[in-house]
């Protein structure tokens, strides 16, 4: 990617750093928006990681097309 950007190496880990910050908000954002109660919210966000590497393995897998 950082050859490909003409950037560094540095810049491009900051670049991802500051995305996976942005869509974890956003992410939470929405999971609150969406549970009724705190006590769901932490349950359900507990869970996220799981839930997000099993929609990539169905993405690997090829049994869903990527957005």
């Amino acid at each position: 990617l950082a050859r490909e950007h003409g950037i560094s190496v540095t810049d491009v880990t900051n670049h991802l750093a500051w995305a996976r910050r942005e869509f974890r908000a956003a992410a939470l954002d929405a999971l609150r928006e969406i549970t009724a109660s705190d006590e769901e919210f932490r349950a359900e966000a507990r869970d996220l990681p799981d839930a997000l590497a099993a929609f990539q393995a169905l993405i690997d897998d090829g049994v869903i097309a990527p957005a």
